[in-house]
């Protein structure tokens, strides 16, 4: 072998050399890389099981609460109702009470 080939067999074994080292420094990064991935899969995995836990608590607590505030108003609008027909009550007995002082005329004391 002439050194001419002699160099050009030891120049390509050092660029194979360093060829390898550089995939083997990139299938280290993307192991790495992948690693981070798995872990940021599971995390928003877990994240969105803790969403999906909440909006069902907030749906469930939304509901309750539309509840309490039909509740509150069918209470109310009865309650109005009570205090119109009580002063409706009140008018009415009051008018009978004057027609009937009325009818009976004064006390004549004995």
């Amino acid at each position: 072998m002439t050194s001419a080939q002699e160099k050009y067999n030891e120049d390509l074994a050092e660029a194979i050399k360093e060829f390898r080292g550089s995939s083997d420094e990139l299938a280290s990064t993307i192991d790495k890389e992948e690693t981070r991935i798995a872990e940021l899969r599971e995390k928003i995995a877990k994240l969105e099981y803790r969403r999906d836990t909440i909006d069902e608590d907030l749906l469930r607590r939304t509901q309750e609460r539309n509840e309490y505030d039909k509740t509150i108003q069918e209470t109310e609008t009865a309650y109005k109702k009570i205090l119109t027909a009580s002063r409706t009550l009140i008018h009415v007995l009051q008018r009978e009470s004057v027609s009937l002082a009325k009818k009976k005329g004064p006390m004549n004391p004995i």
